[in-house]
């Protein structure tokens, strides 16, 4: 029997029938309890390579797989610092729950006392059917939620109701101020460069490469992950592929430069680049931040600068087109951190052979959940109709590169 105490939790190391290695938190300060822990775990884990059982998933398990699936992100050094704090100060914080949200949620919830959520953002749960409008009791049973945990699901847009008096107070708003219910952030991105009728296309060059498509039918295009969620409008959904292969490539590559330059300053270092390196975006993120740190040290910073926006543009393309399928691609409206380098978006115009519209405001996503409110409100719509600037913002794929 392996035990060994991290700070004042005791955790468990054993030895499966298979030969892989299995360690969690026990949760728990007392070593007895630890120890009939081990004792469990290790006969569960003989059921399972012996008799078939099907593995029961702990919180411990489903940290170690966020960590594996978030590591392209340029916040997973942060998400590991906060995971093993509440590991070592928390450790059955899971097992005392009682009710289960989102973080906006949590929020909602505070400012209103209304327990709900969204149905994009349950959605992204995988326990919400998304066409039948309610949370599976199939799923719910697969992952041991108690459906009792789980917050009513409303549509973005909704008035969830008016502020609570002393969140008002603390927030300095009035306490007629009412609270109407958001959207997923790639949602109201898409919402805030018009990106709301059927057909239309958009993506999001930020932390995560994100694009996505509006439309009538529910199911996403055959042969793609993409995600499939409800749109503002009943009746309308929106499919989404997302990736690593993003803007933190080009946050990654400027940390290891000694000066560590803005980005501004790095896209104005791509004037002129005759695109001597080239990435691949189908590389893994390890393979593709080995190589940026290699480049940093030896390469010149156009270059990798350019290097970086094609291979986010190739991986745009990739989603474009698996999410568009046979249809003809006739514009695709940008969003995200990356919308702000023209010369950037128009390399993706190139690649995409497609035009690319930048925003008009430097906040779409914001742009986009004000709009939302503002229609339960009864005023009109926040996101402007195109207008005589569409030409200024369109970037065309037959230009010659921004120099």
């Amino acid at each position: 029997m392996s035990l060994c105490k991290r700070g004042s939790t005791w955790w468990i190391d054993v030895i499966a029938p298979n030969g892989e290695r299995v360690r969690r938190s026990a949760g728990t300060a007392n070593k007895a309890l630890a120890r009939e822990f081990h004792d469990k775990t290790k006969a569960e884990l003989w059921r399972i390579a012996q008799l078939g059982d099907k593995p029961r998933r702990t919180w411990n398990d489903a940290v170690v797989r966020w960590l594996k699936e978030q590591s392209h992100k340029a916040t997973a050094k942060e998400d590991v610092t906060k995971l093993r704090w509440l590991a070592e100060h928390q450790p059955d914080a899971y097992a005392r729950a009682q009710r289960l949200c989102f973080l906006g949620d949590y929020f909602t919830q505070w400012l209103t006392g209304a327990h709900v959520t969204d149905g994009s953002v349950a959605g992204l749960s995988g326990l919400f059917a998304v066409e039948d409008w309610k949370w599976s009791d199939e799923w719910c049973g697969h992952t041991g939620v108690t459906r009792t945990w789980l917050p009513e699901v409303i549509r973005s847009g909704t008035a969830v109701g008016t502020i609570r008096p002393d969140a008002a107070a603390e927030l300095g708003l009035p306490v007629d101020c009412l609270v109407t219910m958001g959207i997923l952030d790639q949602y109201a991105g898409a919402i805030g460069v018009g990106n709301s009728q059927p057909g239309g296309l958009s993506e999001t060059t930020g932390t995560v490469l994100a694009t996505v498509r509006c439309s009538r039918d529910f199911p996403a295009p055959v042969g793609t992950d993409a995600f499939s969620g409800p749109a503002a409008k009943a009746g309308e959904y929106y499919h989404m592929m997302f990736g690593g292969v993003s803007a933190s490539l080009l946050e990654y590559y400027r940390q290891q430069l000694p000066d560590r330059p803005d980005f501004d300053q790095l896209d104005l270092t791509a004037a002129g680049s005759r695109n001597q390196l080239h990435l691949d975006h189908r590389c893994s993120p390890e393979q593709l931040r080995s190589i940026l740190r290699d480049w940093a040290a030896r390469q010149s910073r156009g270059e990798v600068v350019s290097a970086i926006y094609q291979c986010v543009a190739d991986a745009l393309a990739a989603q474009v087109n698996a999410l568009a399928g046979a249809l003809p691609v006739e514009l695709v409206r940008s969003a995200g951190g990356a919308s702000r380098s023209r010369r950037w978006l128009q390399i993706k115009a190139r690649t995409l052979r497609s035009p690319v519209l930048a925003p008009n405001t430097d906040e779409p996503t914001l742009l986009g959940v004000a709009s939302l409110a503002a229609q339960t409100l009864g005023w009109d719509s926040l996101v402007l109709p195109e207008t005589s600037d569409v030409s200024a913002r369109t970037l065309w794929p037959n230009r010659p590169a921004i120099q």
